[in-house]
């Protein structure tokens, strides 16, 4: 099931309901037979494949807990990561293993074609790191393993994160808490929000991607950098999207997850921008693979090694691709790079009295950050490494000069000055949203706000989400949503 899907308009209400008015004793269990409904809809078999890797680290940690710092332990920590990125390479990478083995040999191995378990991705990296975090010490294991399986498949962050940690989630299923009037508000702010990313930001900005993207033969470098950009609003949208209804979803319940994105689209360096976009996953990696390998403990070349190593690994997480392999490479190249000027960028800016907290250098420095993403998005949304070459191409050609680029882009993408006011517009409100729809930021649900105006603001807003998440399942039942989320690939 999918937060677009129709039938969640009834199975959301259905599950707050019986969890706000059963004993405390048995919600965990409500929730679970809840989270294996929700994941089970659209292919039951993919439960099993779930609890299989639930049931493997469950026992892991019990095994790691009882023989800590002894040989077996050792063993099950190593079963566990085996067995878990095995289960990920079998279903995610097996073809395109065998599509780099036939092109490097010229051999005709078949491909298994085998379906991908929606989330695969994510709850694999969930389950790894209970298992490595029990054998650090940081926690002994689990001794319920309905409360781990519950851990492990939670309905609002099962399929596209945010990637919890079981130090943040599992003490949350204990705890005895009714969830309280402040929960359901912020839930279905969060809800609200999220579901305006996603109808209202992303699938517009889409719409316009899909159009450059399905033409490349006739788009001009202007079109693929319009393209290019709307594309980092789309995807940001889709999955901040997600993220925002999968916390709303929680927060109803009075569970907490963390958040995954904090603006990162105003992120003045690309450092910055890494640690701000799908920080559930850069955590994971900087914790478990960036740190034993040695950080930036061991020289600058092996910082900047280890560096390249993740946001490698990051592009193959994200798709069995050379455009996601060499997306994250990119990525890599530019933060070392970054890192590598940023002590000569600082002496010049003193030197020629550069103030870097003045707004207009602030918003220049945006606008090449967002730039630099743009160029990493055309690797992200490509088919293939030979259209990434075309695009660039044409994306830095003396053609992006010339007068009628920009108007071409335009008529290419049907967008006409409504549209594109319509555009501005929303990405007006996503920008004011944030403040508007985050609590304890400021705005119009800050504390100590309360007058007449912002009560009838607050009403709006609230009527406009409501008629916006109901078009979402009138346009889901008619067949006329844009599309999934993105992130449900992965």
């Amino acid at each position: 099931m999918s937060f677009a899907d129709p039938v969640f308009l009834l199975f959301l209400p259905v599950t707050l309901l019986l969890y706000w008015l059963l004993p405390f004793k048995w919600r965990r269990y409500w929730l679970l037979v809840a989270s294996w409904f929700f994941y089970g809809w659209g292919g039951p078999m993919f439960v099993f494949i779930m609890l299989f890797s639930a049931v493997l680290d469950y026992t892991c940690g019990l095994i790691i807990t009882k023989h800590r710092g002894r040989a077996p332990a050792k063993a099950a920590l190593l079963a566990s990561i085996l067995v878990n990125l095995g289960l990920l390479s079998l279903f995610k990478y097996t073809d395109f293993f065998i599509s780099v083995i036939n092109g490097a040999f010229g051999t005709a191995i078949p491909f298994l074609h085998l379906p991908l378990p929606i989330g695969i991705s994510f709850y694999t990296f969930q389950t790894m790191s209970y298992t490595i975090d029990v054998y650090r010490g940081k926690f002994n294991a689990e001794k319920n393993f309905l409360s781990y399986a519950l851990y492990v498949s939670f309905f609002p962050q099962l399929v596209a994160g945010p990637i919890e940690r079981a130090d943040n989630l599992l003490h949350q299923f204990r705890e005895e808490k009714k969830p309280t009037r402040e929960d359901f508000i912020a839930g279905f702010r969060f809800m609200l929000f999220g579901f305006f990313k996603k109808i209202c930001v992303a699938d517009l900005a889409g719409s316009y991607v899909n159009t450059v993207f399905s033409s490349l033969a006739e788009a001009s470098g202007a079109a693929f950098w319009m393209a290019g950009m709307l594309f980092t609003v789309q995807i940001y949208c889709d999955f901040s999207g997600y993220s925002d209804i999968a916390m709303g979803c929680a927060r109803m319940m009075g569970i907490r997850l963390m958040e995954n994105f904090n603006r990162p689209l105003t992120a003045a360096s690309f450092r910055d921008y890494g640690r701000r976009w799908h920080i559930s996953l850069s955590s994971w990696f900087m914790e478990y693979v960036y740190f034993p390998l040695g950080g930036s403990r061991k020289g600058k070349i092996r910082k900047y090694l280890n560096t390249l190593v993740v946001f490698t690994l990051s592009g193959f997480w994200h798709g069995a691709n050379w455009t996601f392999i060499f997306w994250g490479l990119f990525i890599g190249l530019v933060t070392c790079l970054e890192d590598i000027i940023r002590p000569g960028y600082r002496r010049l800016s003193a030197r020629l009295g550069i103030d870097n907290s003045n707004r207009f250098v602030l918003l220049l420095r945006r606008c090449v950050v967002l730039g630099i993403v743009a160029i990493t998005s055309i690797f992200f949304r490509s088919r293939s490494i030979g259209d990434v070459g075309l695009i660039l191409s044409r994306m830095f050609s003396l053609s992006l000069f010339s007068p009628s680029g920009f108007s071409s882009a335009f008529r290419l993408m049907g967008m006409d000055s409504m549209k594109l006011l319509q555009l501005i517009l929303s990405l007006f409100i996503l920008d004011r949203g944030y403040y508007i729809c985050r609590p304890g930021k400021t705005g119009l649900f800050a504390r100590g706000r309360d007058s007449a105006t912002d009560q009838a603001l607050r009403l709006g807003i609230y009527v406009f989400g409501l008629t916006a998440v109901a078009a979402l399942w009138i346009l889901a039942a008619s067949g006329n949503m844009q599309s999934q989320f993105i992130y449900f690939q992965f």
